[in-house]
């Protein structure tokens, strides 16, 4: 676990790569327990011993009691881990060799967070991908009597923060020695209270010219002493911060040293000062070259500078500090010189230059008085050293111009004061800033600051009298008042307003001319409470202030409230059904009062008693919808007039609205009686189907025809009456015609159709011709049993005339006869218990094979769950139902063969569920919507839909009484989940024991949706649109419609 800290950490990483230095104590290997590192193993260190890759931590505190030498031979990291490595004066070297990397980590003694980065440094804060977290524990290095040196051409020393302190460096030595194109780089840290050299940037130990590289970025070298000088550099040095204050050397520049061939690099904001060398050579000391300027300066010391030679001390000043004066950036350590400017670089000279003006770095600013406030003026300015600063104010003739200014006199500082007893009035100063060196002055001169002595603010006026509230009769007029008072000089001014309530005054609405003291009120004024207030205004000077008084509420009483008066009444209407109509009412009501509506249905066309209210007819017209029944209804309206706390009504005449009843259309026959060929003994059934008008009722009646194509004078069946006609199996041989009147009731008035001819064959049984006078019925050729899974027997018997009868007997006793005539026609009977789920074992049968069923009333129906798999089909059955397997020509142009959802869309189109967008096409990729939704569903339940505007208002009535959908948005597009969530409750809402795991985007599914999606995706109903990919939000098309429907009637049969 990582451990979290509460302060910012201070670290010393050196990161050395193939390079040796001085001393190491004993080390214990580094092992990982969770984020935390532990030591388990002590590693001491002996001559010549060599530590491979690992982090290694520090267990003591280790001193130092001879001459040690540690070869690196890997990527290692060594933490002090809170202890301290105590060289003793001993001589210790680090030698890392060519191609390893050693990370030498220091902190303070406080448990810290941190990470390794990809370069071995130690870094606060979590690790990232890559790097490796550690927690470090502080320590010291101190001691140390050798340096530390890069023996590779590519090594480098980081230091990033941390102690080096104490240690004693000995003869020409540094703690940080670099050469052969290695680096020093200081972005931390502090180096503190050493004795001898702090950093030497070197040539090689051979006398090479192959100089080292260092960079001074941040941290602190401070209060070191050596007898060379604190920083010496032979090869390139950049400085780009931190601090170099404070330092001692005994022969050479206390702080840097640059010798001959050497380059020093300048920019950024360092801090080099208060250092003390050799004759002079403080702080930075140039033997040959100039300092290099990289970038721009920021002045927070002048650098002193020391130099072996008169003459530039800058290479680089004109272009990166072009128009600043190097004397602000640069001071001479030695006596006796100054430093300039000459062709474009700073230089130190023995020339002292010409006093320069003062610099005026804070202006005296602009002031704003109230008389008897007072105030004060300013001015900073800063002088050359050696300079003196007088100053001299004076009163300028306009805030433009310092020209012929008046002098205030005894106005000789830095600070001019402004007396709380000015006048009032505007008046501008500016100040004369004179710089005296000798016999040299030069002067700066300030802007010009305005100080503006304003009189003190007027005050308010003062009401001494508010107006009072008013009652006032209709007619009878009157008057509000209000008195005031103001300061001496100021003179009142009114304006009344009316406000919007009693309350506040805000936003009220300004009265025109009543700007008097007084407000009268209009006899005139109509009727009510109106609320009153003024605004006073004492006025000085172009000052202005002002007081609102009290909100005064006048109110005039008004007459008794009237009865509306209805100007035009609800006129009869004659309407034919399906046109629709208006009524209307035209009333009016006294000034003030509101009218509203309210229309009922009268018992009869003479008395408004105990009419019926309308919900809902709260307006001046009432709408007669076009589908109101045929009928005679009346109509009243009560309007109300209401003003304040009072009401009163009128009530409407009675209107009479007739709608008449359209022509009762004929019956329409969809499915017509089909021929039949029949064997004696066999039996048959002829059905038809029909549609009537809404609210008629359909009846039945067969008869049977003198031949096939005629319906005239056709013999009445007795009781056969229904939409189906059963041919009894002791039906004679011979052919019979038989057709059916069916005829469409209402009111009354019936309206008939007659079906088809069907012509029924009934062949007789053969006769056997061994026995002519007496024959012989052939015998059944020898049945087959089989014992079926669910302990069914099924026998399977072939009948003399070539009938197959398959009868599947039940454990419970249920009985299931399925009977395949030679030409392959098929009928199916059930007897037994109120339900049951069978499976009729036929081959080849497709999507497009739907069920009739006949039940034991003689009603039939197209059955809407079945499922056709390889054995059969599978459907629900009951006691005494008698099933017809018919083959539906489903054919769409716009599905293929080859469509994927070419069998769900025939299975769903041939059951009537969701059928084409036309004869022939389906639209598979239409989008489905929810109203579409709910008519499926509504149908599969076998509600029956009533015609209705809109088309989709009887099924979205079902499902919102279902608690399938809440009925809103009919024509909006269905989602996927959304349409596997109505499956989900019309399956009233199974158990979930599933997830989303395996798709994607099962996330995105709404949390609304998500039992019903983890159920539809569990069961097999909703699939992905790929393997991953479920897409619960999208839009489900047609095909994707019928596919889902199709799998969610085999998952209800699979669970009936």
């Amino acid at each position: 676990m990582k451990r979290k800290v509460m302060s910012a950490i201070m670290a010393l990483c050196l990161l050395v790569s193939t390079m040796g230095w001085s001393a190491m104590p004993a080390l214990a290997e580094g092992e990982r327990t969770g984020d935390v590192p532990h030591v388990h193993e002590n590693i001491l260190l002996q001559k010549d011993s060599k530590i491979e890759n690992g982090h290694y931590f520090l267990d003591k505190d280790w001193l130092l009691e001879s001459a040690r030498t540690l070869h690196v031979t890997g990527d290692a990291t060594i933490c002090l881990n809170g202890h301290k490595i105590d060289a003793n004066g001993k001589s210790l070297q680090i030698i890392v060799l060519d191609g390893a990397k050693l990370t030498l980590c220091d902190c303070d003694n406080t448990l810290r967070a941190g990470h390794l980065d990809a370069r071995g440094l130690w870094h606060e804060g979590a690790a990232v991908t890559g790097e490796v977290d550690m927690p470090i524990y502080g320590g010291v290095i101190t001691g140390l009597s050798s340096y530390l040196q890069l023996v590779s051409s590519i090594g480098e020393f980081y230091l990033e923060s941390g102690n080096i302190a104490g240690n004693v460096i000995l003869g020409t030595a540094a703690i940080f020695k670099t050469q052969n194109q290695g680096k020093v780089i200081v972005n931390g840290g502090t180096c503190v209270g050493n004795l001898g050299s702090i950093i030497k940037v070197d040539v090689d130990g051979s006398g090479k010219t192959d100089a080292g590289f260092g960079e001074i970025n941040g941290g602190k070298i401070i209060q070191n002493r050596a007898s060379a000088a604190t920083i010496k550099n032979y090869g390139t040095l950049a400085v780009t911060g931190g601090s170099i204050t404070e330092n001692q050397s005994d022969a050479e520049a206390g702080g840097i040293q640059n010798t001959s061939k050497a380059t020093l690099q300048l920019s950024g904001n360092p801090l080099i000062k208060n250092n003390i060398g050799k004759d002079g050579r403080n702080n930075v000391y140039l033997e040959g070259e100039p300092i290099k300027i990289t970038g721009a300066l920021q002045s927070s010391a002048p650098i002193g500078i020391g130099i072996a030679t008169l003459g530039p001390i800058t290479n680089g000043w004109q272009t990166h500090m072009n128009g600043q004066a190097p004397s602000e950036y640069f001071t001479a350590d030695q006596t006796g010189f100054w430093v300039s400017e000459e062709n474009g670089e700073a230089i130190l000279t023995n020339q002292k230059p010409a006093l320069k003006a003062p610099a005026i770095t804070k202006q005296p600013q602009s002031l704003i008085l109230t008389q008897g406030e007072g105030g004060t003026l300013s001015v900073e300015v800063t002088a050359e050293e050696g300079a003196t600063l007088s100053y001299q104010w004076y009163q300028a003739q306009n805030a433009t111009s310092t020209e012929n200014g008046t002098a205030i006199e005894g106005a000789t500082d830095a600070n001019l004061t402004i007396g709380a007893d000015a006048p009032a009035g505007t008046t501008h100063y500016y100040c004369v800033v004179t710089a005296s060196r000798g016999s040299e002055t030069k002067t700066a001169t300030s802007n010009i600051a305005t100080v503006t002595v304003q009189k003190p603010e007027i005050k308010a006026p003062e009401i001494i009298k508010q107006p009072q509230d008013l009652n006032l009769k209709y007619g009878e007029g009157g008057a509000l008042l209000i008195e005031a008072t103001t300061e001496e000089g100021a003179t009142l001014s009114y304006q009344w307003y009316q406000a919007k309530d009693a309350t506040s005054t805000e936003n009220g609405t300004l009265l025109k001319d009543a700007t008097n003291a007084s407000l009268a009120i209009d006899k005139n004024t109509s009727a009510g409470t109106t609320y009153y207030y003024c605004v006073v205004t004492a006025s000085r000077d172009g000052e202005s202030k002002t007081a609102t008084s009290n909100i005064a509420t006048v109110t005039v009483q008004r007459p008794a409230l009237q009865a509306p008066v209805i100007k035009t009444q609800p006129q009869d209407l004659n309407l034919k059904h399906g046109e629709g109509g208006t009524l209307s009412v035209e009333a009016t009501a006294e000034e003030g009062a509101t009218l509203s509506y309210q229309w009922y249905q009268a018992t009869d066309a003479t008395s408004t008693g105990n009419g019926t209210i309308l919900d809902g007819a709260t307006n001046a017209s009432l709408a007669i919808d076009k589908n109101a029944s045929a009928g005679t209804t009346y109509y009243y309206c009560v309007v109300t007039a209401s003003r304040d706390d009072e009401s009163k009504t009128a009530t409407s005449n009675i209107a009479t609205v007739t709608v008449q009843r359209p022509a009762l259309q004929a019956p329409v026959i969809k499915t017509q009686p089909q021929s039949l060929t029949l064997t004696q003994g066999d039996g048959g059934m002829l059905s038809v189907e029909a549609t009537a008008e809404e609210d008629a009722t359909l009846s039945y009646q067969w008869y049977q025809a003198k031949d096939a194509t005629s319906t005239e004078n056709g013999t009445l069946l007795k009781d056969a009456t229904n939409a189906s006609l059963a041919i009894d199996k002791n039906a004679p041989a011979g052919t019979t015609y038989y057709y059916c009147v069916v005829t469409a009731n209402r009111d009354g008035v019936a309206q008939s159709v007659k079906s088809a001819v069907a012509t029924v064959m009934v062949d007789a049984r053969p006769v056997s011709p061994n026995r002519p006078s007496k024959p012989k019925p052939p015998t059944e050729q020898p049945g087959e049993t089989v014992t079926n899974p669910d302990g069914s027997v099924t026998t399977t018997v072939t009948k003399p005339n070539g009938m197959v009868v398959a009868t599947t007997k039940y454990p419970n006793g249920d009985c299931m006869i399925l009977s395949t005539a030679p030409s392959g026609e098929m009928d199916v009977t059930f007897e037994g218990t109120k339900e049951r789920l069978v499976t009729i074992p036929v081959e080849a049968l497709g999507p497009e094979t739907v069920a009739y069923v006949t039940d034991a009333n003689g009603m039939c129906r197209l059955e809407m769950r079945t499922a056709v798999t390889e054995m059969g089909m599978t459907i629900l059955v009951h006691d005494g139902d008698s099933i017809e397997l018919v083959q539906k020509t489903v054919n769409f142009t716009d599905v293929s063969d080859q469509h994927w959802a070419k069998a769900p869309i025939t299975y769903v189109a041939a059951r009537g569920l969701l059928i084409g967008v036309e004869d022939t096409l389906f639209a598979p990729s239409m989008q489905t919507s929810r109203a579409m939704t709910w008519s499926i569903l509504a149908r599969l339940e076998g509600v029956q839909l009533e015609e209705t505007t809109p088309w989709y208002a009887s099924s979205q009535a079902w499902a919102v009484d279902a608690a399938i959908s809440d009925g809103n948005n009919p024509n909006a597009e269905i989602s996927r989940e959304q349409l596997v969530t109505m499956l989900y409750r019309y399956a009233n809402s199974p158990a979930v024991n599933s997830d989303l795991t395996a798709y994607s985007d099962g996330s995105q599914v709404s949390a609304w949706a998500v039992d019903a999606v983890q159920w539809a995706v569990s069961e097999g109903i909703m699939n992905g649109i790929t393997a991953d990919t479920l897409a619960p939000q999208e839009t489900a098309t047609r095909a994707q419609t019928a596919a889902i429907l199709e799998r969610f009637i085999a998952w209800q049969l699979s669970v009936a």
